[in-house]
């Protein structure tokens, strides 16, 4: 039992519940107490990040829509974000996109972007074009990339994790990195390519819940949440329908779950961090 057990016992977490489905029933009424279950589970999270502890009696479950991307984190500065008008913009499309100027040399030098180009490949600083080179050069001043003269290579290990983070998921989780990328998001954020806030969810996955789930952000999407709680779903293509509601319910339930712990376990070690003698 996650809330009733393990976050009481590991992180003396109390008074969180979640009550399951009951078997049997038919797959719409599993669909309507899931969410409901979930928009508990996320105000439950809200009202402990708040308060340093859950009060029952403070705990309301309404009909209005969670706003997924405003849930709170335990942690100060969770995740790091490209910050806009930035050197890093142009980092990114360079380093990671395959429209990218300096992902093809020739038939023997290319990959599918820059940095796998440099990172799988001894590529000479001669060896670029003449119309690449400026790109080149442009990163090597900004320290991205570094010329040894024998190869042009990423220059920090660290720096390239982090890029990547923010170009594939828009987001990096600052408190899973080591000290080391720790101080290079720090460094990062002194040169104003990135920037530090707090959320449980990152911006991106707070959309995919909003897009999913209710109307708060998009206009296209399926609202499952909003027309299953208010009874207007429709029933013309029977249980079939409720089941893949169902799958995809139970999908974003798990994912709420996992990063609660997540955060939990993130705020613990963070906390042992700190008070650890130096």
């Amino acid at each position: 039992m996650v809330f009733q057990e393990y976050l009481v016992e590991e992180f003396s977490a109390a008074n969180f519940s979640f009550a399951p489905s009951v078997s049997g029933t038919s797959y719409l009424q599993r669909v309507r107490h899931l969410f409901a279950e979930m928009d508990s589970v996320a105000q439950q999270f809200a009202l402990y990040v708040r308060d340093g502890e859950l009060d029952r009696d403070l705990l309301s479950v309404g009909s209005k829509p969670v706003a997924f991307k405003d849930l709170p984190s335990l942690l100060d500065g969770k995740y790091i974000y490209p910050k806009e008008d930035s050197d890093i913009g142009g980092i990114l499309h360079a380093l990671f996109s395959d429209q990218s100027s300096l992902t093809y040399i020739n038939d023997d030098l290319q990959d599918d972007n820059a940095a796998m180009l440099l990172a799988r490949h001894d590529v000479a600083y001669i060896a670029f074009h003449d119309y690449q080179k400026p790109s080149i050069d442009h990163l090597i001043r900004l320290g991205v990339l570094e010329n040894t003269g024998a190869r042009v290579q990423l220059a920090n290990v660290e720096q390239f994790l982090i890029l990547n983070a923010l170009f594939t998921t828009q987001a990096a989780s600052y408190y899973r990195l080591s000290l080391a990328g720790q101080a290079e998001v720090d460094a990062m954020i002194g040169k104003g390519w990135a920037t530090r806030r707090s959320s449980l969810l990152t911006e991106a996955e707070g959309k995919y819940f909003n897009y999913f789930l209710n109307a708060q952000e998009f206009s296209n999407g399926p609202e499952l949440r909003n027309k299953y709680i208010h009874g207007s779903q429709a029933n013309t293509e029977g249980e079939d329908a409720h089941f893949h509601t169902y799958l995809i319910a139970l999908r974003m339930t798990l994912a709420l779950v996992i990063k609660i712990n997540d955060d939990f376990v993130l705020a613990a070690t963070n906390r042992a961090a700190q008070e650890r003698p130096r």
